[in-house]
């Protein structure tokens, strides 16, 4: 299994921390904290997603829908470490959104905190969390879905179940990005302590 970093240069204005709200399934309300990069603030990062892709990938030659299009070279910049220029194909707020109710749900806010979300998940994993892109599919419109099989490892724990990943794009750049696992229950049960 490939091990990902992340590294950051020091910048001026560093991180800012917010905190969002999430429901549960019982009524209540939690409150998670979450990171967020200043708007407009680029930095030096090195991120990868850990995600490995079908034989296909990136694109058909046929794909001829430009948001498709538009999220296959995102994924394609980011999962191969190319994250600066993955972020400049996404909204300056991007909003990636984690459903359930675990230690990794959420929102997380801007760029930088995306790639915490993903180098989070590794660190928890041992380095040993990994996900397979399937297929992307379109809608002829601002709204793209990925279908992912998500794979990791935590001791004696073994997590495998699908993943579905929204993408919704405005103005030719993905502004929001919802993760829903297929197993809602296992995915929060294994990230928990």
């Amino acid at each position: 299994m490939s091990e990902h970093r992340a590294a950051s240069a020091p910048r001026e204005g560093g991180p800012v921390e917010s905190h969002s709200t999430t429901a549960t399934g019982r009524g209540r309300r939690r409150s998670s904290a979450v990171t967020s990069s200043p708007r407009g603030k680029g930095v030096g990062t090195f991120s990868a997603w850990p995600l490995e892709a079908v034989d296909n990938y990136p694109a058909p030659a046929r794909d001829t829908d430009p948001w498709v299009r538009l999220v296959r070279e995102g994924i394609e910049l980011y999962r191969t470490g190319r994250s600066e220029s993955a972020r400049q194909m996404w909204a300056d707020d991007i909003v990636w959104s984690v459903a359930g109710d675990g230690p990794v749900s959420g929102q997380h806010i801007g760029a930088d905190a995306i790639f915490g979300y993903h180098t989070r998940l590794s660190r928890l994993a041992g380095g040993e969390f990994r996900q397979r892109l399937l297929a992307i599919e379109g809608s002829g419109g601002p709204v793209v879905t990925a279908y992912l099989w998500t794979q990791a490892r935590r001791g004696d724990v073994v997590l495998e179940i699908p993943t579905l990943v929204f993408f919704e794009v405005s103005r030719m750049r993905v502004r929001r990005v919802t993760e829903m696992p297929g197993d809602q229950a296992a995915w929060d049960r294994f990230w928990s302590d």
